[in-house]
């Protein structure tokens, strides 16, 4: 009888948290012990995990695996990240390996849509909206949560505006403004500090208000269930989790800094069900696995593209029996965060 020796498996990841989630979750639910390396742990063994970040400062050990998969794949196609990539490709036996992405936001254009389709060729693919045809859709109810600005922040809003407008059409969108911060030219030097400065403010302005975080406690105490909620900045994370805790919400927040004890002892808490309330941004935004979470309050849409709010979305549209999942969106009215949230429907192919 042959028998197939076992390849040597890497597994790429963006955060702390599919970290443990592939060590634990994955390999060890399927019975293979598997080591880490990332947040304090610098173990490679025949089975390996790894943050992209550890992957970098460790190219030379990349070369001994044969199959490599890349979750959350599309963070590959950055300056830094592709070094990866390129370092196993130039292995004497890359041209052996076994590559294999991982994403819910493929590239669409520019560098990395082309270096995606040269490396990554599409084997299988859906949309959002094929996972929601048929017998396999997970119903969804979508409910708008407008707040209003006082006048104080509707005026410092629209005094921001202008200067961002201006800094739109003089130098460009925002990716533009850090390098013309350092132009020649003070006029657009002072325009862009200008701008990247009213940017910020204006941040501050529609993840912050207090009005924000009194709709949120109004939906939690009105919708049964655990909930995940979405903000764009820490400030924005840590209001809502300080709010929660003065009305005795069970709650667990998971950001950049937030230790690795902290993270497990808050994911095991929402899956027994002692935790009601997860709040997060980016660093819950990608492969986190809480299937039995149908409840998700966006409460920040500052971001215009679709590649965050469809990993958003995905934390809980995962399959789970009965799954019933409801969206709210809280959003400050008339401003561009209204835009960005009715895009939803159109991800989600609901009617408005």
């Amino acid at each position: 009888m042959n028998f197939v020796s076992p390849r040597r498996t890497l597994v790429l990841v963006p955060t702390t948290v599919l970290l443990d989630q592939w060590i634990n979750d994955g390999f060890k639910a399927s019975g293979i012990t598997a080591s880490g390396v990332g947040n304090g742990m610098k173990q490679w063994g025949e089975y390996t995990v790894s943050t992209y970040q550890s992957a970098i400062r460790n190219l030379d050990h990349l070369p001994q695996y044969d199959i490599i998969i890349f979750d959350e794949a599309h963070h590959l196609f950055s300056p830094e990240y592709s070094r990866i990539l390129m370092t196993l490709l130039n292995a004497p036996n890359g041209m052996q390996k076994h590559l294999i992405g991982l994403t819910a936001t493929v590239r669409e254009f520019g560098e990395g849509k082309t270096m995606q389709d040269r490396y990554f060729p599409n084997v299988f693919s859906k949309k959002i909206e094929d996972f929601q045809k048929g017998s396999g859709r997970i119903p969804v109810t979508i409910e708008q949560m407008p707040v209003y600005f006082s006048e104080e922040e509707k005026k410092e809003y629209e005094f921001n505006q202008q200067i961002i407008n201006k800094a739109n059409r003089t130098i460009g969108p925002i990716p533009d403004w850090n390098k013309a911060a350092g132009s020649s030219d003070p006029v657009i030097r002072n325009l862009a500090k200008s701008a990247t400065a009213a940017n910020a403010r204006q941040r501050r302005l529609l993840t912050e208000t207090p009005e924000k975080v009194d709709k949120i406690i109004s939906i939690l105490q009105t919708n049964p269930g655990q909930f995940i909620i979405f903000s764009d900045t820490i400030d924005g994370i840590t209001s809502i989790e300080k709010v929660l805790r003065e009305h005795g919400i069970s709650e667990g927040s998971i950001y950049s800094g937030i230790s690795t004890p902290e993270r497990r002892r808050i994911i095991q808490g929402l899956r027994d069900g002692s935790i009601r309330v997860l709040v997060g941004g980016n660093a819950i935004s990608e492969g986190l696995d809480l299937p039995d979470i149908s409840n998700a309050i966006l409460s920040s849409m500052l971001v215009r593209s679709t590649r965050t709010p469809v990993q958003r979305l995905g934390r809980v549209l995962r399959p789970s029996p009965g799954k019933h999942v409801k969206i709210f969106l809280v959003y400050v009215a008339n401003t561009s965060e209204q835009e960005n949230a009715m895009r939803i429907y159109d991800i989600l192919g609901e009617e408005r």
